[in-house]
């Protein structure tokens, strides 16, 4: 059974210098976003990230000037704790805050026979065991929300909330990792998706029959004016001056 050596809400920070601790350290952010670096490894850190720093491994976060955040944390000693990845996000029914809600708790009323913080303790072990092993790895996630989005961007009614509801993991920690593998939003691939698929209608609109409206329709715009709008933004031409541009390009 592990030892608990404390359990604590931290108040209204910008930003903690490096340090480190003889025993392990699990850090459930509450609020705020910001930046956080352990035993050398930089990685953003925001609303429901969770972070497990071994003995020894320095360790700091700091946000933006005037912003501030807000965590919880538990240590505990434990000879034989190993864990393959130093960082996660608490799941949509947010089973680490809980469980970290509860062990600060009964950490502040010093249980006596301190039982029940190592059984709270476990199950936070536990817990990141189960993430540490079968959460996919970043590429995979990112690829589910490709594929759902691909499969669905043509529907002007869908939007990226959908695709991150079907996987279950904070919305907030899906958008980070989505963005840092790909470079782009959510909402920016989306866009992509649709106005490249906008293009190829123009493109096989040769006589022009297709109404633009129609266009933006089929390839997931409500709003014809809006579509006319983002198209000239990512190309310079409207959707018929795209057109007419092309039939030119041909003649000549």
């Amino acid at each position: 059974m592990i030892r608990v050596l404390g359990a604590a809400k931290s108040p209204l920070l910008s930003e903690c210098v490096l340090h480190a601790h003889d025993c392990w350290e699990v850090i459930l952010n509450l609020s705020g976003e910001g930046m956080e670096t352990v035993d050398g490894e930089e990685a953003p850190f925001y609303a429901g990230s969770v972070t497990v720093c071994p003995p020894f491994a320095p360790h700091n976060k700091r946000c933006e000037a005037g912003a501030h955040w807000q965590d919880v944390y538990f240590r505990f000693e434990d000879g034989g704790f190993a864990l393959g990845r130093r960082r996660f996000s608490d799941n949509s029914d947010h089973a680490m805050a809980q469980l970290m809600d509860m062990l600060q708790s009964a950490c502040a009323r010093r249980v006596p026979d301190g039982r029940f913080p190592a059984a709270l303790g476990e199950a936070v072990c536990a817990l990141l065991h189960e993430w540490d092993e079968h959460d996919p790895p970043a590429d995979a996630l990112v690829e589910q929300l490709k594929s759902e989005i691909s499969r669905r961007f043509t529907d002007p009614e869908f939007t990226p909330r959908e695709a991150m509801a079907a996987l279950g993991y904070c919305e907030d920690y899906l958008r980070r990792r989505f963005r840092r593998a790909t470079g782009q939003t959510l909402t920016e691939y989306l866009t992509a998706l649709r106005l490249n698929h906008a293009r190829m209608l123009i493109e096989q609109n040769e006589s022009a029959s297709m109404p633009v409206r129609e266009i933006a329709l089929l390839s997931g715009f409500y709003d014809a004016a809006y579509f006319s709008r983002v198209f000239r933004r990512e190309t310079g031409l409207s959707p018929r001056d795209y057109l007419q541009k092309r039939e030119c390009d041909k003649r000549s």
